[in-house]
């Protein structure tokens, strides 16, 4: 019998061997088959990041921010919806969500971005964010003069 694992599995095997319209179908249906299980924010994630190394940035957006809705504390998910959100530019929306998970949880993969973030003041990016993301570095133990 077909479970939920199994399938996930067969999933990113194919992604992993380079299939990834085949990975694709496979995700799509463990969320047809399974649409209250406890992990559809992670196959969410994983079919955002296929979707992104398809090129489909806007397919990749919408399973991300579905990811962060059914898991809100999912920093991995958060911070591809925060990239996907840049490479569309639109910055406002990747900011936001940025804001979004550093209000409510600590930093761990964030931490690097928020070091990109420091730079990037310095260089006249985001500066109408500016004591926010300062403020966010301090807190996450980041340094906003960052070296």
């Amino acid at each position: 019998m077909t479970t939920i694992d199994s399938m996930f599995e067969l999933a990113t095997d194919l992604r992993d061997n380079g299939e990834l319209k085949t990975s694709v179908e496979v995700l799509l249906k463990i969320l047809d088959n399974y649409p209250n299980d406890k992990s559809l924010g992670i196959v969410y994630s994983v079919l955002g990041g296929v979707y992104d190394d398809l090129g489909e940035r806007n397919n990749a957006l919408h399973s991300f921010k579905k990811a962060t809705e059914l898991n809100p504390e999912y920093e991995l998910a958060s911070l591809w919806l925060y990239v996907t959100y840049a490479s569309l530019d639109r910055d406002e929306e990747a900011i936001s969500e940025l804001f979004r998970f550093l209000k409510q949880f600590p930093a761990k993969l964030y931490k690097t971005t928020l070091e990109e973030l420091i730079d990037g003041l310095k260089d006249g990016y985001m500066t109408n964010y500016k004591s926010e993301i300062i403020r966010l570095a301090k807190l996450n133990g980041v340094s906003p003069t960052n070296k």
